[in-house]
């Protein structure tokens, strides 16, 4: 019931721009989560990279914001 109603309040009060953010934000804070089987792979450091190209291009948009 709590995500429901969550559903169509954000759908009435909140802009299609923030929607965009928030699934940006969303999506960088599972990859900080995520733990890997081995951190030292390359396809790992690959994705820590491409994950800290995202926080800098979100940082730079909207400096307030800190992971």
């Amino acid at each position: 019931a709590i995500d429901y109603i969550w559903q169509r309040f954000s759908e009435t009060a909140i802009s299609e721009e923030s929607h965009s953010i928030m699934k940006e934000v969303e999506t960088i804070q599972k990859g900080l989560a995520h733990r890997p089987f081995n951190s030292n792979s390359e396809s790992h450091q690959q994705f820590l990279s491409k994950l800290h190209d995202k926080m800098v291009k979100l940082q730079k948009q909207f400096p307030q914001i800190q992971f």
